[in-house]
């Protein structure tokens, strides 16, 4: 439990700073002159740096005699770096130092899909299920819940270069992993059992493609799933919370954001208490077939409809995200043989997919959207606000040939990842007691 608890905090460490400065990040990035073009980057460095940097950090644990210990640290460190810089892009009126310190910040956020990996091939059965989805629902709820200490901290009104509305949103999550390092530096990593190690060579007798055949279709499952989530609730949220919305409309909000933020505290309720349920394939099926049902609420343009579908989808992913990757997790060790020195790959592979589609579901977004604003409204200059009559509105565009597309390649992938999950010899000697 001292592990779990440790890995917790370094995911809560690493995931505050790009939820708290959403609220705030564009007025800020006016603020230094940053060109529009390239305000959209900002966000996509976080999940471009996992998708190069987590992958190959993977191997080199699984090939070298790198410890995680030293991975997690570093992490904290990039981070801690990379929110002092953010912070003084105001005193130096740069948008440079915005970028930089969200790239080099989002280098070191790259670390926390190796913390599943560290439950895979380090901790015990018993430990692991527990350990993922407290670890998944602590990034989770961090992720939900840093947009609200974000309007709280945009209330701050000073004329301080280095401490203002802006940088404290730099420098608190940069003073939580100043905290969360000092733990670490304490914390004695785990020795793995022998009997969780792969072997040291891939079987040669084995290609790629088998190992693809394996992994893709939860691999899959994890992509179509994150893609719908990020494309219709993570979209609603953005136009609930924007800024300049919430200046002129304060209840809409509220209205959008605590359905999402409750399914969550919701769903780690439950898998508290019944974690063999929502960890196995009951769970996975439920919550991935639930997603694509309730996110036909989206198509209704109804206010209090999109509410509750805000809730029901986010809850329905809350209860899949540690169910997927506990499943993954399981399937990497019963084929640990198989995967030799890329087990921490394949176990990646999952994140990595899952941040793409946090990408390109936004980015799909942007291109259907439909959002208007008055003309009246002055949305550039953050110091002469003019919300006189300013009204902002949009809804999110889909069709329900979409939302079954969508639906059917879901069933397919869920079919294929339980049935690949399934151990066809239960009684050798690499099998896993499946869940």
């Amino acid at each position: 439990m001292h592990t779990t608890i440790v890995l917790c905090l370094i995911a809560f460490a690493l995931s505050i700073d790009y939820s708290v400065g959403l609220i705030t990040l564009q007025a800020y990035w006016k603020h230094v002159h940053g060109a529009e073009s390239l305000f959209g980057v900002i966000f996509g460095l976080y999940d471009g740096f996992v998708i190069i940097v987590t992958p190959a950090i993977a191997w080199l644990l699984n090939n070298t005699k790198l410890k995680y210990k030293f991975v997690f640290i570093v992490g904290l460190l990039l981070n801690i770096i990379g929110n002092v810089v953010y912070s003084f892009a105001f005193a130096l009126d740069t948008w440079v130092l915005i970028l930089l310190g969200r790239a080099v910040s989002g280098i070191g956020a790259s670390v926390v899909p190796l913390l599943i990996m560290y439950v895979a091939m380090v901790m015990n059965g018993e430990s692991q299920k527990p350990a993922v989805g407290y670890i998944k629902y602590t990034a989770a709820i961090t992720r939900v819940i840093g947009p609200v200490l974000g309007i709280l901290l945009a209330l701050i009104k000073t004329t301080n270069h280095f401490f203002n509305e802006y940088t404290v949103t730099g420098w608190i999550p940069a003073f939580i992993c100043v905290v969360v390092l000092v733990i670490v530096l304490f914390w004695k990593e785990d020795e793995p059992a022998p009997s969780l190690l792969p072997a040291e060579q891939k079987n040669e007798n084995t290609g790629y493609l088998e190992i693809i055949k394996i992994f893709l279709p939860i691999i899959s499952l994890g992509f179509i799933t994150t893609f719908i989530y990020w494309y219709f609730v993570g979209n609603g949220y953005v136009m609930a919370l924007h800024r300049y919305h919430i200046i002129h409309n304060s209840h809409d909000p509220g209205n959008w954001y605590y359905p999402g933020i409750g399914s969550f505290v919701l769903a780690f309720g439950l898998f508290y208490f019944f974690q063999d349920f929502m960890s196995g394939n009951i769970g996975l099926c439920m919550s991935s077939i639930g997603l694509f049902i309730t996110s036909t609420f989206f198509l209704c343009k109804l206010d209090v409809i999109f509410y509750i579908a805000v809730g029901l989808t986010t809850f329905c992913y809350a209860v899949l995200v540690p169910s997927i990757n506990i499943q993954n997790n399981l399937l990497a060790r019963r084929h640990k043989n198989l995967l030799g020195n890329i087990m921490g790959v394949s176990i990646v592979a999952l994140a990595v997919f899952q941040s793409v589609a946090r990408f390109v579901g936004p980015a799909c977004f942007m291109l259907f959207k439909d959002v208007v604003r008055t003309p009246d409204c002055n949305i550039t200059d953050p110091e002469h606000y003019n919300v006189t009559g300013c009204k902002i509105e949009g809804y999110i565009p889909s069709s329900m040939g979409f939302i079954i597309g969508s639906f059917v390649i879901t069933v397919i992938c869920l079919y294929l990842s339980i049935r690949m999950a399934t151990p066809k010899e239960p009684n050798s000697e690499n099998s896993v007691q499946s869940v």
